[in-house]
């Protein structure tokens, strides 16, 4: 609707998966009538003019910034207008000290600037939507402008109001350095097709980030076929076996490219190659990442397809063996 609300939800964009780089943040979840912190709730109830102020810290211009207010309103009286009980306001402070309002000066997409512009006093869901965020730390208040209630006392206080504050983009969640797989890809080949045949050299691009605010240092990647998988090693070229980086800073990304090539022996129908791909640096532990590819046969003709399995958050490649017409895949 152009009148109201934010559209339908979209779960990958509010949901984080390792290897994505959007992240969902719950700054606070606190129920209707609270009196204390009842955690996970990090703070009571809010009255009327109380005001809760938390620090979204790290983030990035990697990905839109977006956080929302919403909160149950006690029920208003017949053919009240407005018929908002409870109001709660939404500020977001950039690094700049620039000031964003929820659901004020809203145009084009994103949140602008409030100025002297009043606060929403009509909706109980409040949104600031900054297309590109100025990186830094953001400091978010949620203001008890006016909470008379609507005279219910039972079961709890209706003059005390809950709300849950989200916030969703990109963020360094980490203080010190964390390596993680962003994303991988499959290029390349001599006849620009998506599969891979026997003696056919392809690059394989895997892309890291340092999600800690903290630079990383001397950092080691490595692609090997990972344990378990039913498509033997011998049957696997990859070149170069590790890769180094000196240093990657924080919120920083890399991508490392990879010469893989399939030879030996076809792989059984319906076999699993699954690769793995080691991160360390200086002071961190190694983090492995699970690239699983499944064979697949076309029932005519004999070429073998991989695809990465259904779910997993890299973009959708294609390897083969054998010859003759080239047909779609099957997604698994």
């Amino acid at each position: 609707s152009f009148e109201q609300g934010w559209g339908r939800i979209t779960l990958d964009d509010a949901l984080y998966f390792s290897g994505d780089d959007r992240a969902l943040v719950v700054l606070n979840d606190v129920r209707n009538g609270a009196e204390g912190i009842e955690p996970p709730a990090k703070t009571p109830a809010l009255e009327t003019g109380e005001t809760h102020t938390f620090t979204l810290a790290g983030v990035t211009a990697q990905e839109p910034l977006e956080i929302t207010l919403a909160w149950s309103d006690p029920a208003a009286l017949p053919m009240s207008d407005p018929n908002l009980v409870n109001d709660l306001d939404l500020v977001v402070v950039a690094p700049d000290g620039t000031r964003y309002r929820g659901n004020v000066n809203f145009s084009g997409g994103e949140t602008r600037p409030a100025g002297a512009a009043p606060p929403d006093d009509r909706n109980n869901v409040e949104t600031v939507r900054l297309s590109t965020p100025l990186p830094g730390d953001y400091e978010i208040v949620v203001e008890g402008r006016n909470v008379p209630g609507n005279g219910e006392e039972s079961p709890f206080s209706s003059a005390r109001q809950g709300y849950a504050l989200i916030a969703t983009g990109s963020f360094l969640l980490f203080e010190a350095p964390h390596l993680d797989l962003l994303s991988s890809r499959l290029t390349g080949g001599c006849d620009g097709d998506p599969f891979l045949d026997p003696g056919e050299i392809v690059t394989f691009e895997t892309e890291v980030s340092n999600l800690g605010r903290q630079e990383a240092h001397s950092i080691e990647a490595r692609l090997f076929v990972a344990e378990g998988s039913e498509v033997s090693p011998q049957s696997v070229t990859i070149e170069p076996s590790s890769q180094r980086l000196d240093a990657l800073a924080g919120g920083g990304r890399e991508t490392l490219a990879w010469r893989l090539e399939l030879s030996g022996e076809s792989p059984p129908c319906d076999a699993e190659l699954r690769l793995g791909l080691t991160l360390s640096a200086e002071g961190l532990a190694p983090q492995t990442s699970s690239l699983p590819l499944r064979t697949t046969f076309d029932t005519d003709v004999p070429i073998v397809h991989f695809s990465f399995e259904e779910g997993l958050d890299f973009t959708t490649a294609q390897l083969g063996v054998g010859g003759g017409k080239r047909t779609p895949a099957r997604r698994l």
